[in-house]
Order: C-alpha cells, then structure tokens, then sequence
C-alpha cells in the first residue's frame, strides 16, 4: 500500500493592525525585535505582514513556508 505524504499546511497572511502614523511599528520593534517577533507569531500566526517606517516587512516563521518563499518563489 503506498503511503501518502502528508497534506501541506495552508498559510494565511495576516496583517499586524496598524502601528503609529509614519513610522508603523518602528518603535517597538527597535525597542525589543525578538520580543515583538515571538508576540506576533502567536498572536498572527506563521505569515504575519508589518510596517516599518514607509517599508513593508514579513514574517516568515514557519519552516515549510520559508523554503517556499527561498527556494521556489525567490522573485515573488
């Protein structure tokens, strides 16, 4: 009987609500970034969407998605 792989996890962007105006969450990632980082995975999940300044940033933290987002979409 063939073994079937296991199904793949689904991901879901999730989005940190808005930080203060201009500089987004700047402050308190600056302040604590690994404390924040760790907050953010439990609270929003494994792909998780802030602001930094006028820059976009993303949260990758789960293993499966990270190669996903390295090795076969380098350019998305």
């Amino acid at each position: 009987m063939a073994r079937m792989a296991p199904p793949s996890p689904s991901f879901e962007l999730n989005h940190v609500p808005a930080g203060r105006w201009f500089v987004g969450h700047l402050w308190e990632f600056k302040q604590r970034p690994l404390d924040v980082m760790t907050q953010w995975r439990r609270q929003y999940g494994d792909l998780v969407h802030f602001q930094l300044g006028t820059r976009s940033c993303y949260l990758v933290s789960h293993p499966d998605l990270a190669e996903e987002a390295l090795l076969h979409r380098p350019h998305d």
